[in-house]
């Protein structure tokens, strides 16, 4: 069930066409760092969404090469998890992707028009569900604050009004006190043996507090130095307790 909920979220989440574009597990795995899965996606959009539904056949057979290039990219790059049946689970989906691209290319050496067209949705399938297990276990009421925290410290440079980055620390400071242990996911508070999580979201106040506290009292430098500090900290938190 498992691997067909998977499989279902892929078909769901790529575009159907440009104007439909969604944020799709490849686009999410992009953005922590895996560049070869935006590489694959460069390659396989334009096929989905152009020469498949218009039958280019010459283009799809010009892409076999490219589409091996970037798959082995992918098939070489080094991924670790806390978390094994992610781990099994990405090692397993991409060979299984890579297996595909090797099947797509000899339909495409043998001339085999119907093979190219009915390899390409099983291509895009795959490769989809291959970027799920790269992306961090859901935690919601985190999952907000960092995209706030992240937010907030790229802005930085940019907003220097007092008031407006006084707002924005006081909500940073409510969406923190918002997380809660209990709410975490369950492979994760199985795995927190030593209750490292209730820890470490302590301290997500308090250096959210300090923060507002040095905005406050006009240390200007300090102020940004400890926002860094709590985006790197909240960074590091989905790195190893959530991927």
């Amino acid at each position: 069930m498992i691997k067909s909920l998977v499989f279902l979220m892929a078909f769901l989440t790529f575009p159907v066409s440009d104007s439909s574009a969604q944020d799709y597990p490849s686009q999410r795995a992009a953005r922590l760092g895996y560049e070869m899965f935006a590489d694959f996606y460069d390659i396989l959009a334009p096929l989905w969404l152009k020469a498949l539904p218009s039958k280019d056949y010459g283009t799809l057979m010009a892409a076999a090469p490219l589409l091996d290039s970037a798959v082995t990219a992918i098939h070489e790059m080094k991924y670790s998890s806390r978390y094994q049946y992610k781990l099994e689970g990405f090692k397993s989906r991409r060979h299984q992707l890579l297996s595909l691209v090797v099947e797509y290319e000899k339909a495409v050496q043998r001339n085999d028009s119907a093979g190219v067209y009915s390899k390409l949705p099983q291509i895009q399938a795959v490769f989809e569900s291959t970027a799920v297990f790269l992306l961090p276990l859901p935690y919601p009421t985190f999952d907000r604050a960092l995209t706030e925290v992240s937010r907030f410290t790229a802005a930085l440079p940019a907003v220097k009004d007092v008031s407006e980055r006084s707002k924005a620390c006081e909500s940073i400071i409510q969406m923190i006190r918002q997380i809660s242990p209990e709410d975490a996911p369950s492979e994760l508070k199985e795995r927190d043996l030593s209750a490292m999580v209730p820890k470490e979201l302590v301290y997500f106040e308090t250096l959210s507090v300090r923060m507002r506290q040095t905005l406050d009292s006009g240390e200007i430098p300090k102020f940004e130095q400890i926002a860094k500090e709590l985006n790197t900290r909240f960074q590091n938190f989905r790195r190893i307790y959530l991927e």
